[in-house]
């Protein structure tokens, strides 16, 4: 089972941005400094059963 390079590159991305010390809102604000990790952890979450759900329509598409 193989992942398109475009959402493995993502993926990872969002990974390095969830764990990075650098963030939009810092950690140290209390409740705050995680939601703009939760909504990227989120958006790649989506992201990804998006893509499956196109991948699985495109494949049931063309063997029809």
């Amino acid at each position: 089972m193989s992942r398109p390079r475009l959402f493995v590159a993502v993926a990872a991305l969002a990974a390095l941005y969830v764990v990075s010390p650098i963030d939009a809102i810092p950690d140290v604000v209390p409740g705050v400094g995680w939601v703009d990790d939760g909504l990227v952890a989120a958006a790649t979450f989506l992201l990804g059963a998006l893509g499956k759900r196109r991948r699985a329509a495109r494949r049931s598409q063309s063997a029809a």
